[in-house]
């Protein structure tokens, strides 16, 4: 009579697990039910306590092959980037792009990170407990405040020994929870629930990564949802106990409270980069306000200030940061009345063209937009004047 309670077990333990917990509820159950109807009164005692704890089993038996799945994906898709000039170590993980036919793998991190290196960096893997090491093909690069994502072409021979990443192909949600995992100091490290904040196309604002974790070398590692698709890739944070930047005065005065943070560039921008290295035509975020298309937000620039002006003064302006959403660009303004925007983009350029300025106006009464190009050194040739609001 005792052996029907371990082969019950043995049953519940061989079924695969159901993903939702009504259904893994559902068939404990079921197999309670069964058990009851053969076992003596001892027997039913035990089962009903060993029906009982069985979710939280499964839960720990799903944690743990998550977490090896986690570790296999680990040593197949992410890597150290090492130079030989430098004992700085960082993260990457890889990508696989479809083109012409073929497919190529890319390895991804943070923009910051290659301008840190004097020379081409490696990627370096550690594939069944060996080290390999590749040299990237080609280098592609965003900027540190725009688009600060690198990628770097593996040679063909390299798809014989790693794997790239699941890429969702959604922006995530505010309020979702993701993670994210690689090397802090050279360990390789997770950072579980990972609330995003903000997510819009320009950068996805998360809770902070690596609370009281040593954190160096995390930059470049993947940002993923619950089904371990890549959904950004982590470059930076911003302590509440830094000097407040300009972003975060304005938010204050707009009642948003911002608490320590993480931030991630969306992997969207990897495939803008990837779209203008095929096509030779550049790609980038289309900027809007009140749906009103504004222009195309390129890899390298990045917004300096979204302001309101009404009867040819500017009357509130917030500066660019994390949560300035290109696609809205109305958000934090008060634009009752308003006559129109004036949107500042800053374009590092090139080393022979330097930097410059673009100011967007944009009409409300027409939904006409102006686009005046100048040199960061020139004054501003607006039609309107300031009007000190703060």
């Amino acid at each position: 009579m005792h052996t029907l309670l371990p082969l019950a077990l043995l049953l519940l333990f061989l079924c695969p697990a159901p993903n939702a917990w009504g259904q893994k509820n559902a068939v404990v159950k079921k197999v309670a039910k069964t058990i009851t109807k053969r076992a003596p009164y001892a027997a039913k005692t035990r089962a009903a306590a060993a029906a009982k704890k069985l979710p939280s089993v499964l839960a720990q038996t799903d944690a743990a092959a998550r977490k090896a799945a986690l570790a296999n994906q680990a040593e197949r898709s992410v890597f150290i980037l090492e130079g030989s000039d430098t004992e700085f170590l960082s993260t990457g993980f890889v990508i696989a792009e479809e083109f012409d036919g073929k497919t190529y793998l890319w390895g991804v991190t943070a923009s910051h990170l290659i301008d840190m290196y004097d020379d081409t960096p490696l990627m370096m893997f550690r594939i069944n407990n060996h080290p390999v090491s590749f040299t990237p093909v080609t280098i592609l690069k965003g900027h540190k405040d725009g688009a600060d994502i690198a990628l770097l072409l593996l040679p063909q021979q390299a798809t014989q020994k790693v794997k790239p990443m699941s890429v969702s192909p959604f922006l995530p949600k505010t309020g979702q929870t993701s993670f994210s995992v690689g090397y802090a100091l050279g360990k390789f490290t997770k950072a579980d629930k990972r609330k995003i904040l903000e997510a819009n196309p320009f950068r996805l604002v998360t809770s902070f990564e690596l609370q009281h974790m040593p954190r160096r070398g995390y930059c470049g590692s993947p940002l993923l949802n619950a089904s371990n698709e890549v959904i950004g890739v982590h470059c930076g944070s911003n302590l509440l106990k830094q000097a407040d930047p300009a972003w975060r005065t304005d938010l204050k005065r707009h009642g948003v409270q911002v608490p320590d943070i993480s931030l991630a560039v969306p992997i969207s921008r990897a495939y803008d980069l990837l779209a203008a290295y095929r096509s030779h035509t550049q790609q980038g975020i289309l900027m809007k306000a009140f749906n009103i298309p504004v222009g195309t937000l390129l890899p390298h620039q990045h917004i300096l200030q979204v302001a309101v002006f009404k009867n040819k003064y500017l009357q509130q302006s917030i500066n660019g940061g994390p949560y300035i959403d290109p696609s809205h660009l109305e958000r934090f303004l008060k634009t009752e009345g308003a006559d129109g925007l004036l949107i500042t983009v800053y374009d590092p350029g090139t080393p022979a063209e330097g930097c410059r300025i673009i100011d967007y106006i944009v009409n409300l009464a027409t939904k006409e937009v102006k686009q005046l190009p100048r040199n960061a050194s020139a004054a501003r040739s607006v039609p309107f004047r300031a009007k000190k609001t703060r």
